[in-house]
């Protein structure tokens, strides 16, 4: 049932409808117009989760935690982004102004056992979304887990004292506020890797290196196999289009999308000089017992490429 959506015309507290209970019809998906198919310990998204809060609250300075395990396979630096909603924009003829609750964002951190603060009053823009800081390989535990900590401040609560305090400037400030802290979901970037692996150019043989991929998943991955058994999903144009590969679960596509690429812009050049003494004279390198060599070095090189205006690339070294 990858990618396919059903619409909600309703719940009970055990039961969700997936149809209109005054119309006898079996709830059909878009876009493919399947039928659900479930088994036991099936998972399910409702949601989406950009469109659906993950949490919210009305108290001030009101803790939410969350932990996320084994989320980050690879240790390194990270930028973190922090997604809410944007529902109390005050707007005038000439100005537009964003009155969101500030909140503190904080990073577990694994090492010392206590949070980090990260930012400190900051307010979601426009985009619906923030800029965290950098987290580091303190704040990733050695299984990949990943715990993150958000304060509101500024929220009008209907018991607040401040409320009633029209006279404030602050109070003024928190009535023009909705009332609420929204949290959907937080972005990590991932840490960029020199020389990824183009599935689109790969054999099978290097794919199977990447992890939780198997000898079978690769041979998929290298042919281009989607599910339906036939080779048609190459060329790659795009990391989601791996979704699609025969065999291939999120959890795999989440440890090497970091890794792969469809189109290299970066290459390693393994160069090997050496310089030899022809002892029989006849032109030809006859190896360590026919000729002699009197020096060697061997060293390894990584460029990258960027587009010009004409579309060709230009290749630098990369330190």
């Amino acid at each position: 049932m990858r990618g396919e959506c059903f619409p909600v015309f309703g719940n009970t507290r055990k039961s969700i409808l997936l149809t209109d209970p005054k119309k006898y019809q079996k709830p059909r998906s878009t876009p493919g117009l399947k039928s659900l198919s479930a088994k036991k310990d099936d998972l399910f998204s409702i949601g989406p989760g950009y469109k659906t809060p993950l949490c919210f609250t009305r108290k001030e300075n009101c803790k939410g935690e969350w932990t996320w395990k084994k989320r980050i396979p690879i240790p390194g630096k990270y930028d973190l982004y922090i997604f809410g909603l944007n529902d109390a924009i005050d707007t005038t003829e000439f100005l537009e102004e964003n009155n969101n609750a500030p909140l503190d964002i904080e990073v577990y951190n694994y090492k010392s056992k206590s949070f980090d603060l990260l930012c400190k009053n900051k307010k979601y823009d426009k985009s619906d979304n923030l800029y965290a800081g950098k987290i580091s390989p303190c704040h990733v535990s050695e299984d990949g887990d990943f715990k993150l900590r958000i304060t509101p401040h500024q929220l009008v609560d209907s018991s607040s004292e401040d409320k009633k305090d029209i006279l404030s400037d602050a109070a003024t400030q928190r009535q023009r506020r909705s009332g609420y802290a929204w949290f959907n979901y937080a972005v990590i970037t991932p840490v960029p890797v020199n020389g990824r692996i183009n599935v689109n150019t790969a054999p099978a043989r290097l794919i199977s290196c990447l992890p939780g991929v198997n000898n079978e998943l690769a041979k998929n991955i290298a042919a281009g196999k989607g599910d339906d058994d036939k080779s048609a999903l190459k060329p790659y144009k795009q990391l989601g289009d791996l979704i699609k590969v025969r065999g291939m679960t999120i959890n795999n596509f989440q440890r090497i999308a970091n890794l792969v690429c469809v189109s290299s812009s970066a290459y390693t050049i393994n160069v090997e000089l050496q310089v030899i003494k022809d002892l029989n004279g006849d032109g030809k390198f006859s190896g360590k017992e026919g000729d002699k060599i009197l020096a060697e070095r061997h060293k390894r090189i990584i460029i990258a490429g960027k587009p010009n205006t004409d579309g060709k690339m230009n290749y630098s070294v990369v330190d």
